[in-house]
């Protein structure tokens, strides 16, 4: 379906832009090739995707903000 996967973080930005990672708790791809990652949220972050493509090569895919308990950020461009 897809040649070869993004190296996605996710990176959670608190209001006081504090910096921290955070576990992803289930990963998929929809049908049109979006990587749709499943995290613990809170309300009141924003949660940054990041995509890598090399140790000098990342930037933000999507900024999502957080809801209490279990939500999806999703990667909006397909994989290459």
């Amino acid at each position: 379906m897809f040649r070869k996967p993004l190296a996605l973080l996710i990176t959670l930005v608190s209001i006081q832009c504090g910096f921290a990672q955070v576990a992803i708790t289930n990963y998929s791809v929809n049908s049109i090739g979006q990587a749709q990652l499943s995290i613990q949220g809170q309300a009141g972050k924003y949660y940054l995707l990041h995509a890598q493509h090399s140790s000098t090569f990342n930037w933000v895919t999507s900024i999502t903000m957080g809801v209490s308990g279990t939500m999806v950020i999703s990667e909006p461009g397909t994989a290459y």
